[in-house]
């Protein structure tokens, strides 16, 4: 290259940097940049010109072709690459490949992603140097993560209450402990626990309209909703509220009937009958599509037999012991479910997972129900649990005519036909042979919890609210004989190694000798 050459490539490439600094501090551009522009151009064309020779040389040489293809080939290298990463931002996709699905939601939580008209907005509100936000922030920003993924119509935003406090006073935030909101079409609801049920709980009550209504029969002694003793169901209450559903007691006798705006009656193990009048009530509200979860205990001197006996429902008010609830450290007491009959309800529940109740009766269809009653059973104990018609502090005769599986929780959906004419709707009923399985000691033992949340979701014909349980990773256990250890400790875990060092030393010393 000639010594023109040179000065006029360092003249052009001096005129196009000046023009970038001149730009870079103007903050924009201006004419007189033309001028250096135009330098760079010119002085670029003389230093062509000037060895245009040397260059259809050096073009023409057998190294010059052979670098050009591998710079081409690099250029193409990164243009794929680029055009890779731009199409995973532009068409983001994944897969979970673990057998719990740790790192993706439930179809249930994905459906209603899907549903969403408008934005949904979800805050996550903290207090800057406060003992375990940056563990909340960390786990509640993997989980959004999954949502935001999952719907383009959801964003996240962190607020610092100290940095924004009129943001957090708008919110009612006075603590500094991590707090989450989900906004969505001017409702505005809180995350009660960080996990995908907290969030898709909190979603349910924003995107429904109106929350619907549970009433709690009282007035036979029925299980307290407001006691937080082992025996009460405080806990059941909080979790239907929590689910999006308004609860409040219901006396049948007050009233004379079922409230017009009841989504679902609840008689959670009354004591004491029923009134012919209260009976005549429920059967009213059934014959019109209403929605019953029955849960009664065996031995008590309530008349539910006449009531679920309707539902083509025999209550056989026994007593069902398991002996495998001795097995696991429980008590004979302690009926477990363990078979699941095909329903919305229990579709999710494997063989593996089971149910607890406490001094159960059995259940079964009765032999009289009426055509156009369907009576499905749902949950179902196992061989090793029987059935006896009184229990006493002394032993209990094992009767092998009576052994299991006995059926515990059944679902009832028809037609209740009166003397008028027909029903005015199809009505739907759980009824189980249990009500200790709800108490606050029990609902969440187990699937307990499951199993009554479900059923009101499938009651209340929200099936995607159908329970979301945590996800735990399982351990994966390798069990082998002792011949079979053996066989791979001598055949693959010693003699590869040796192998691949006596292969390594054979390639080495036919080098070294070559």
């Amino acid at each position: 290259m000639s010594r023109i050459g040179k000065i006029s490539f360092f003249i052009s490439g001096f005129s196009i940097l000046a023009a970038g600094l001149v730009r870079t501090i103007l903050g924009g551009w201006h004419d007189s940049l033309y001028i250096a522009v135009g330098l760079f151009a010119a002085f670029l064309a003389i230093g062509l010109i000037s060895d245009i020779k040397f260059y259809k040389e050096f073009f023409t040489m057998r190294t010059t072709k052979h670098g050009m293809n591998m710079g081409v080939l690099i250029l193409l290298s990164f243009v794929f690459v680029v055009a890779v990463n731009f199409l995973a931002v532009q068409r983001n996709a994944k897969w979970d490949v673990t057998e719990e699905g740790l790192n993706s939601l439930s179809d249930q939580t994905t459906k209603l992603l899907g549903g969403l008209k408008e934005d949904l907005q979800i805050s996550f509100f903290y207090r800057s140097g406060t003992e375990g936000v940056d563990q909340a922030r960390a786990r509640f920003k993997e989980l959004a993560r999954l949502y935001k993924d999952a719907s383009g119509k959801v964003s996240v935003r962190y607020v610092d209450v100290i940095k924004r406090p009129g943001l957090a006073k708008e919110y009612s935030i006075d603590k500094g402990e991590a707090i989450v909101f989900i906004d969505y079409r001017g409702k505005r609801n809180r995350l009660e626990k960080l996990d995908e049920a907290g969030f898709t709980t909190a979603l349910l009550k924003a995107t429904r309209d109106k929350n619907k209504k549970v009433y709690l029969l009282t007035g036979h002694g029925e299980k307290n909703t407001e006691s937080r003793d082992p025996a009460g169901i405080a806990e059941l209450k909080k979790s239907l509220n929590d689910g999006g559903y308004d609860t409040a007691d219901l006396n049948l006798v007050d009233k004379g009937q079922v409230p017009e705006d009841a989504e679902m009656v609840m008689i959670i193990g009354p004591k004491t009958s029923l009134l012919k009048a209260e009976l005549s009530a429920l059967r009213n509200y059934a014959r019109k599509g209403g929605r019953l979860f029955i849960a009664a205990d065996p031995g008590e001197r309530h008349n539910l037999a006449l009531l679920v006996k309707s539902f083509g429902v025999e209550f056989k008010n026994d007593y069902v012991l398991d002996q495998f609830g001795q097995i696991i450290g429980a008590s004979a007491a302690m009926a477990l479910g363990r078979e699941y009959g095909e329903s919305e309800i229990t579709k999710d529940f494997a063989r593996n997972m089971m149910t607890a109740f406490h001094l159960a009766s059995s259940l079964k269809r009765a032999p009289d129900t009426a055509e156009g009653i369907r009576v499905k059973e749902i949950v179902q104990t196992g061989g090793t649990s029987f059935t006896t018609d009184q229990i006493s502090d002394g032993q209990v005769e094992v009767d092998r005519n009576r052994r299991g599986p006995h059926t515990l929780a059944v679902l009832s959906e028809g037609k209740l036909n009166s003397v008028e004419g027909e029903a005015e709707g199809e009505f739907s009923a759980v009824i189980v042979g249990d009500s200790d399985f709800l108490s606050n000691q029990l609902i969440h033992q187990q699937l307990n919890r499951d199993l009554v949340m479900n059923s009101a979701a499938y009651l209340l014909k929200e099936t995607d609210q159908i329970s979301i349980r945590p996800k735990k990773p399982k351990g994966t256990t390798l069990t082998m004989t002792r011949t079979q250890f053996l066989t791979m400790l001598l055949g693959v875990f010693l003699p590869l190694p040796l192998l691949l060092f006596g292969g390594a030393g054979f390639i080495w010393y036919r080098r070294r000798s070559a």
